[in-house]
């Protein structure tokens, strides 16, 4: 496994769990009922402070524990995998700012609509990893 497949497990499964948590926690206030979701934005705030802190710790120990081992320097193939993922996820970010626009354009409230703006970047960052990841794996 490369250095760089090292550091992009863990942005991966570190990363995806307080969003897991707290975009559950969203979606069970919205069944609620349209107050449920409202006093949630300053967890969406608290979540990404927290998870930044713990994926950084977690990182960073990587780096430490396998110093000798890589550099974080890209060659042309990771280059390559690396605009692989940007591109597939900068469509999959197109389509998803796209749908919160026609939901805002049909009267969806805007604590609804910054809560589905901040889950599509989400969904888009970790869509990214999740494919340089997967071409990293293959060889691509």
């Amino acid at each position: 496994m490369s250095f760089r497949e090292k550091i992009m497990w863990p942005t991966l499964l570190v990363g995806i769990l307080p969003y897991l948590w707290y975009f559950g926690s969203v979606f069970v206030g919205w069944i609620g009922g349209p107050g449920g979701i409202a006093p949630s934005l300053g967890t969406l705030l608290a979540t990404v402070i927290w998870g930044t802190i713990v994926l950084a710790i977690v990182v960073s120990a990587i780096a430490i524990f396998n110093r000798n081992e890589g550099t974080m320097l890209p060659d042309e193939r990771e280059l390559s995998i690396e605009r692989k993922g940007m591109a597939f996820s900068y469509h999959l970010l197109c389509t998803g700012i796209l749908a919160v626009i026609i939901a805002a354009w049909y009267g969806v409230s805007v604590t609804a609509v910054i809560h589905a703006l901040a889950l599509v970047f989400v969904i888009a960052e970790f869509a990214r990893v999740a494919i340089e990841i997967r071409c990293l794996r293959r060889g691509y």
